[in-house]
């Protein structure tokens, strides 16, 4: 099965992570989250992004640096609530927090909770896939950048099956050139966003 509940640790530092979203401020003064049509980094490496691609690029060239899925390309169901991760599983089985858990009884992630357990049922579980991968155009940095969508109708499909196709047919995705492309896509389902970022790989 494609979908995973275990995010491996790269043996790179993690350096940056690339978002094509943000938050925004109405009128009102309140805070609402803002879909991009370009790439924007995070984190202590930002202006090299910047030197590199530009302050609104909708297309970065990637390298992954293992073929271990978990690792390179993760898909997964997860559970979060204003930053903090209440669960994370592969549908079957889930990593869930628990908040009478832990030698002191003051909470502690939980492992190997099936689906029908009740505390996993009261959660609300989403779609993620997460790449972890090196840009070449940045190279006075030696470190991994992250980039995580949700999109699982939109980015998710297309992603996974890029890179599942090229690791099938070559044998190994390792310092192949990738470029990830980011657009805005306009949805017609009443009730949902007028238009949201579809990212290619």
């Amino acid at each position: 099965m494609r979908i995973n509940r275990e995010l491996k640790t790269n043996t790179l530092p993690l350096i940056g992570r690339i978002k094509v979203g943000e938050k925004a401020t109405s009128a009102n003064g309140k805070e609402y989250p803002k879909s991009l049509d370009y790439f924007r980094p995070t984190g202590k490496y930002t202006k090299q992004f910047f030197d590199a691609f530009g302050e609104k690029p909708d297309k970065i060239g990637i390298v992954f640096v293992t073929d271990d899925i978990d690792e390179a390309c993760s898909q997964y169901f997860a559970c979060w609530t204003d930053g903090k991760k209440h669960g994370i599983g592969d549908g079957n089985l889930f990593e869930v927090w628990d908040k009478d858990a832990g030698k002191d009884g003051k909470g502690d992630y939980v492992n190997n909770v099936p689906k029908d357990d009740p505390r996993v049922r009261a959660l609300k579980w989403e779609e993620y896939t997460t790449l972890k991968f090196v840009i070449p155009s940045i190279p006075s940095v030696l470190g991994y950048w992250e980039f995580t969508t949700k999109g699982k109708r939109s980015s998710i499909p297309g992603i996974i099956q890029a890179f599942d196709f090229v690791k099938d047919k070559v044998g190994t995705v390792v310092a192949l050139p990738f470029d990830l492309i980011v657009s805005k896509a306009t949805g017609r389902t009443p009730g949902a966003a007028t238009s949201y970022p579809v990212v290619q790989l």
